[in-house]
C-alpha cells in the first residue's frame, strides 16, 4: 500500500531523524560513521563518504567520574612542597600508629583519618583559593532582599564562591596559602555562615562532601609517606578552568620512593 511504502521509505532514508540520532550517538563514542550519501553528477546517489571521529582524550585517572569535581587532593598535591614538615610529621605519627598495631599492612581506621588535622586544614584552604566548581545555583522560594537588592521569588540565583573565599573581610590576606585559618585553634574566628563554601550549603549542601573528605585523606596519607617530592623544574604550579580547575601544565612532580626500611 502507499501507507507501508511511505514508511519503508522513511525507515530506509540515512536522512531519517532516527538515523541522525545514531550518526550522533556514534560520533560521541569515537565510532568511524558513514556521511550520508552524496548525489554524482548523474543525479544518482553515490557510495557514503567515511570520516573518522577521535575519541576525546582520556581524564587524569582522579578525574574520571563523570559529573564530580576532581578530589581536593589533586589540586593539594602541587602545594604540598611549601609545607612538606607539618604535614609529613602528621602522616609519619599515623604510620607509626599503624605500625604499632599490627605492622606496615594495618589498614587506616577512622580514628587515623580523625587525628589529620592539619592535612585537612591544608585540604581545607586549598578548597578556599580554588574552590572545586566557580559558582552554585539557588532559586528563591520567596522574595528575599539582599543589599538592598530585592530577588524575586522563583528567580534563579548563581553564587560565585570566590566572592567570599577571596574577600579580605572574611579571609585575611586571602591571596596567601595559611592553611592555620581552619585549625581547630582558629575555631573562635570562624567565618561567618556560607562564606565558605566549596561544598555548597544549606539542604541542598554535596551529599559526597564526608567520601571526599575520607578520599583525600586516605590518598594523601599514603603518598606523603610513601614518597619524597616536589614540584619539577619549570612548573608554576598554575591552573585553569575547563570548566573544573586543572593544572595549566599538567601536575609535573619529582617523586622519588621511600625506602622499605623507612616505611616499616
Amino acid at each position: 500500500s502507499k501507507i507501508h511504502g511511505r514508511f519503508c521509505d522513511a525507515g530506509s532514508s540515512t536522512n531519517h531523524p532516527r538515523h541522525r540520532r545514531r550518526r550522533r550517538r556514534r560520533r560521541r563514542r569515537g565510532v568511524v560513521v558513514a556521511a550520508p550519501p552524496q548525489e554524482s553528477a548523474s543525479g544518482l546517489p553515490g557510495p557514503p563518504r567515511r570520516r573518522p571521529h577521535p575519541r576525546p582524550a582520556p581524564r587524569p585517572p582522579l578525574q574520571r567520574r563523570r559529573g564530580l569535581a576532581p578530589p581536593p587532593c589533586r589540586r593539594l598535591r602541587p602545594r604540598l612542597h611549601d609545607l612538606p614538615e607539618r604535614v609529613a610529621a602528621e602522616q609519619e605519627a599515623i604510620a607509626a600508629q599503624r605500625r604499632r598495631r599490627g605492622g606496615s599492612g594495618s589498614a587506616l581506621t577512622w580514628d587515623d583519618l580523625a587525628g589529620m588535622r592539619y592535612t585537612w586544614a591544608a585540604a581545607m584552604e586549598t578548597l578556599r583559593m580554588v574552590p572545586p566548581t566557580f559558582a552554585n545555583m539557588r532559586k528563591a522560594v520567596a522574595d528575599v532582599e539582599v543589599g538592598g537588592y530585592v530577588i524575586p521569588k522563583w528567580w534563579q540565583v548563581i553564587t560565585a564562591a570566590t566572592m567570599t573565599h577571596l574577600d579580605p573581610t572574611i579571609f585575611p590576606d586571602p591571596g596567601r596559602f595559611e592553611p592555620a585559618r581552619f585549625e581547630a585553634a582558629a575555631a573562635k574566628s570562624a567565618p561567618p555562615p556560607f562564606s565558605y563554601v566549596p561544598f555548597g550549603g544549606g539542604a541542598r549542601a554535596c551529599p559526597g562532601n564526608e567520601f571526599a573528605r575520607a578520599e583525600t585523606l586516605v590518598a594523601m596519607h599514603y603518598i606523603v609517606t610513601g614518597f619524597r617530592w616536589r614540584l619539577a623544574a619549570g612548573c608554576d604550579g598554575g591552573f585553569s578552568r575547563h570548566p573544573l580547575p586543572c593544572p595549566n601544565q599538567g601536575l609535573l612532580l619529582d617523586i622519588e620512593p621511600k625506602e622499605y626500611n623507612e616505611l616499616c
